[in-house]
């Protein structure tokens, strides 16, 4: 249980099962690909710790409508099944503070918003070979305009910010919530400045800079009352344990040239799921902001 394990180990414990659901989430979705690919005669392999696919050079073997199939299928995987159905499964259950729901609930805040993530990419190059950009590689196969694909990475952007108002309902605080009257709701200068981080990555996202998660975790900070008990509490049990595990994840597959070599998209996960987790926080903060302000 959680509880038996409030001691000075919390932090590190809580960090090893947020990096065991991230790389558990990578590794199954890679999977998928692979296994999708030799059910049609494909021969895909792990290119590297976190791509499964073919090389390039052997792309034009195949027909573009398997290929598709092949990256299509890994991405619905994650969404459907990682995202929306440890979310239905965790909501249709009565809550318990043990390390599986938190596990669980790792698993659908790193799943939920991938469909976002997925569709922001599609203004990137479509690459055949476990790249990342699977939905860019699959509208690409099927004649997409990158005209069309870049604006779908717009949308794309507000599909990953509303995708993460669901995660509210699960960032549970073991020590119990704060009551409404602890939250202070922030200046309108910051929310002014919150609003203009927002802008800015619409902006990023329409030229695929992938620093437009980048925005709105700076959005979602100048949103967000730091000083409120109830977000010191969301930090300590959320927040902390996925800068930490994305951290760590980063320093064990740049330790080495064999490891960046093969395993350096790890180095990048901070980028896509800090802002999440902070997204989670701004909308589990919203209503206490709105309450306070009445």
């Amino acid at each position: 249980m959680l509880e038996a394990s409030k001691s000075k180990f919390d932090l590190p414990l809580k960090t090893l099962v947020a990096a065991v659901a991230l790389v558990f989430s990578i590794e199954i979705h890679e999977l998928v690909h692979l296994l999708t690919a030799r059910l049609m005669g494909i021969p895909s392999r792990f290119l590297n710790l976190t791509a499964a696919g073919i090389p390039m050079a052997d792309a034009a073997k195949y027909p573009p409508g398997e290929l598709a199939v092949m990256n299509g299928s890994a991405p619905l995987f994650s969404i459907v099944v990682l995202g929306c159905g440890t979310y239905f499964w965790l909501k249709g259950r009565p809550f318990e503070r043990s390390w599986r729901r938190y596990f669980l609930t790792w698993v659908t805040i790193f799943n939920l918003p991938y469909l976002g993530l997925q569709m922001m990419a599609m203004g990137g190059p479509s690459l055949p070979n476990g790249g990342g950009n699977d939905f860019a590689t699959v509208f690409d196969y099927f004649g997409a305009s990158h005209f069309l694909r870049s604006w779908l990475g717009v949308v794309g952007y507000v599909v990953f910010i509303i995708l993460q108002a669901p995660l509210r309902n699960l960032l549970y605080l073991e020590d119990g919530t704060p009551g409404r009257h602890g939250y202070k709701p922030v200046s309108r200068l910051r929310t002014i400045l919150g609003w203009g981080f927002v802008a800015l990555g619409l902006v990023a996202s329409r030229i695929f800079t992938l620093f437009e998660t980048v925005f709105w975790a700076l959005a979602c900070i100048s949103f967000v009352s730091w000083s409120s008990d109830l977000t010191r509490a969301l930090f300590r049990q959320w927040l902390a344990p996925c800068i930490m595990a994305t951290l760590m994840l980063a320093v064990i597959f740049a330790s080495g040239q064999t490891l960046r070599r093969e395993g350096n998209d790890f180095l990048m996960l901070w980028i896509f799921f800090i802002p999440i987790v902070l997204g989670a926080i701004y909308f589990r903060t919203s209503v206490e902001s709105s309450l306070a302000r009445q």
